[in-house]
């Protein structure tokens, strides 16, 4: 999704960082060795924030705009009709 903003000339937010096909590919074996039903590929520790999130959505949401990132998701959700 990063990438994709980016090519289309959105500014991405530094708090935004990409994760690597290599990083990806690692998840997926090990999903598959451990029979994990999900398993987590970001940089950085993305499961406080997700915690935050689901724990505090309106204050999570106003940090996201704080931080930029509503920039990011915005335009990927008036593309997919979500808004």
């Amino acid at each position: 999704m990063v990438a994709r903003a980016q090519a289309h000339g959105i500014r991405v937010p530094p708090a935004t960082r990409l994760t690597t096909p290599e990083a990806v590919a690692r998840g997926v074996i090990k999903a598959i060795q451990t029979d994990a039903p999900e398993v987590l590929v970001y940089p950085g520790p993305i499961r406080p924030l997700l915690a935050f999130g689901a724990l505090a959505p309106r204050l999570s949401e106003r940090l996201n705009a704080r931080l930029g990132l509503a920039t990011l998701i915005r335009p990927a959700a008036d593309a997919r009709g979500r808004a």
